[in-house]
């Protein structure tokens, strides 16, 4: 529930006509600027609905300013609070893209989540090989290889016999015949072949999924192409990463006004060398995507004309 004041306190449901209803409200008060407090992903729909409307302001005000603040905590007080802060212009609303960077943000979103599950996928394989005593990965450092499938559909298909899987592997692989029957002589029954068949399915779809999706982020970076091969001449970037950062940070170059902001994003550390700047990881997991293309730990990077948010 949404809590309004004007006269006296109004509780607001959350479905769309009380929205519109409630954006009429407010601007049959008079009401300029409006104030609401980030709280996961439920501020998106009364965003969408008032930005609509003609509002001075639209604020999606950072919880973690009201908490540096003296007040109190309850939902009906919190609404009363904010309006408070917003009245003597201390709260600052958070940057909201527009909508179409914020539809971009959600595919490239999307396609990390699916990139990300593709690895967890190969792993539930690898376990379900384990069962029937199936050595495929004390042979191939990539299950998912050129050897690997060749073999994981034929075994799938409910092929068992270790000489008929043996010549599906190509002759330059360097373990030789006898320690490739070993490893593929188990117990394939028709509980992993099922297994097996399913998780190649998923597979397939998901690499069908990125690169439709990869297609439609395309499509609407299109008009960027120049910021997004200067972004990929970054080293260690290729061109998802650009498309996350491109995504993720615009195009507007007055949004920061120094690089600090995008070098924190990417979890990278500066530390100056003469005229270049070298970035090293701030944590270990850095922020880019979901994927192998992340800037190496000491990239030396020229400190100016890369990317639209200048370095002083």
């Amino acid at each position: 529930m949404e809590t309004v004041r004007h006269d006296r306190d109004a509780l607001v449901g959350t479905v769309t006509d009380d929205l519109l209803a409630l954006a009429d409200g407010l601007a049959a008060a008079g009401v300029t600027p409006v104030a609401m407090e980030a709280t996961r992903v439920y501020w998106k729909p009364i965003d969408n609905v008032l930005e609509q409307f003609e509002f001075a302001a639209v604020l999606v005000v950072n919880p973690q300013q009201m908490r540096t603040m003296p007040g109190r905590k309850t939902d009906v007080q919190d609404s009363q609070w904010i309006a408070s802060l917003v009245k003597v212009g201390v709260l600052k609303g958070s940057y909201i893209p527009d909508r179409p960077q914020r539809e971009l943000r959600e595919r490239v979103r999307y396609r990390k989540s699916l990139i990300q599950a593709h690895p967890s996928e190969v792993d539930r394989i690898q376990k379900v090989l384990e069962g029937p005593n199936i050595k495929l990965s004390t042979l191939l450092s990539d299950v998912l290889g050129e050897a690997g499938t060749r073999i994981l559909p034929a075994l799938a298909d409910g092929e068992t016999d270790p000489e008929r899987l043996v010549a599906l592997v190509d002759r330059r692989v360097r373990a030789d015949r006898a320690a490739w029957t070993r490893a593929l002589r188990g117990l394939v029954g028709a509980h992993p072949q099922f297994h097996l068949g399913w998780q190649l399915q998923h597979l397939t779809f998901l690499e069908t999924e990125v690169v439709a999706l990869s297609r439609e982020i395309a499509q609407r970076l299109a008009h960027f192409e120049d910021l997004l091969t200067r972004v990929a001449t970054i080293p260690g970037v290729g061109r998802r990463v650009a498309e996350t950062t491109v995504a993720a940070w615009g195009t507007d170059r007055q949004r920061s006004p120094s690089a600090a902001p995008l070098v924190s994003w990417a979890a990278r550390l500066p530390r100056r060398a003469g005229p270049e700047v070298i970035y090293k990881m701030a944590e270990p997991t850095a922020r880019w995507d979901g994927t192998p293309e992340l800037l190496p730990s000491n990239s030396r990077l020229p400190l100016a004309g890369i990317f639209p948010c200048p370095a002083n």
